[in-house]
């Protein structure tokens, strides 16, 4: 995201001396230049406060036709832009400078208060390289964002911003601390998750048997706590069947934290979703059943695709009504 220049294949030799030329040029300036795009007074000052620091030139513009002039004339290096500019949208302002300026590398990072639509975020992100929505932790992503973008050196930053920066970086206790790899190829993607809880925690003698099937850590009598039963046995075998690992660190009296990572292949753009089944609205429950019944008899799927055998872990109502069909 903060990278200055990048490559696509196949990469020529005259494409690398205009990457590290513009590398090197970036890297000699003192000042960069960052442009914010607000109406309203308050917002701007709040900004320009927050990110304003000796290697920062701050521009401000009222509306999307003072930006426009700006960017006409200045090298800017990020902008910061609100959507709802009195004369113009803020999509149709970064589409015209696109469009009419030619300026497609610079780092916009929208800050706005509008609750987006579902199809004004996906135009959003073709145009935008961060959406920050206004709340309660706004105002530090915002800092990071623009310290990213422009390439500030954390240490060089005051005092006040740098423990805005480590309280931002922080929220996942679950990773502080903790050495990470990103794995990254044109075609997959590997994804760590994290699940920690807060119970008794395991002791040292009883961690190699944790993903044994219905193993019980307490033995007594009149434990209190369940043992692992089948569900972190299948976790495991789900996981290595996805090409992933899992494991976990764990104190006893301070709980769990229980790690997997799975590799998945990244789905092309034109694929089709014929039906969309989701549990999370209960009301719509009788809707999702019908549109299932029509995809399930669409082509004789149940008699194409037969012998079936169908493995069904699943409490919820919609999810099991598919063994019923």
């Amino acid at each position: 995201m903060g990278a200055i220049s990048f490559l696509t294949k196949p990469v020529t030799s005259e494409g690398l001396d205009k990457a590290f030329e513009k590398i090197n040029e970036y890297i000699k300036k003192d000042i960069k230049t960052l442009l914010v795009v607000e109406d309203n007074k308050a917002q701007q000052k709040s900004i320009v406060k927050l990110v304003g620091n000796g290697d920062v030139k701050t521009i401000v513009a009222d509306t999307g036709q003072e930006a426009f002039k700006v960017l006409k004339h200045e090298k800017i290096d990020c902008m910061v832009i609100d959507l709802g500019l009195p004369d113009i949208s803020g999509i149709e302002l970064i589409k015209k400078i696109n469009k009419e300026l030619g300026i497609t590398d610079l780092p916009i990072i929208t800050y706005t208060g509008k609750e987006l639509t579902e199809k004004e975020e996906t135009e959003l992100k073709k145009v935008s390289k961060s959406i920050i929505i206004k709340g309660a932790d706004s105002m530090e992503r915002l800092l990071n964002e623009t310290s990213l973008f422009l390439h500030r050196v954390e240490k060089n930053l005051p005092e006040q911003k740098q423990k805005l920066l480590k309280k931002f970086h922080q929220k996942d206790p679950a990773l502080s601390g903790k050495k990470v790899i990103i794995i990254d190829d044109d075609k997959k993607i590997k994804i760590l998750f994290s699940v920690s809880d807060t119970g008794i925690g395991i002791p040292d003698e009883k961690k190699d048997c944790v993903f044994n099937s219905f193993n019980q850590a307490d033995t007594c009598i009149n434990r209190i706590y369940g043992g692992t039963g089948l569900g972190l046995t299948i976790s495991k075998k789900l996981v290595e069947l996805m090409g992933g690992k899992i494991w976990f660190d764990s104190k006893v009296g301070e709980g769990s934290t229980f790690y997997f990572t799975v590799d998945l292949e990244i789905a092309e753009e034109n694929k089709k979703i014929d039906v969309l089944i989701s549990s999370n609205n209960r009301k719509n429950n009788k809707n999702q059943e019908n549109q299932l019944i029509t995809f399930l008899k669409k082509d004789n799927f149940f008699t194409k695709n037969k012998p079936m055998r169908i493995l069904l872990a699943e409490d919820n109502l919609v999810n099991s009504f598919i063994v019923l069909l």
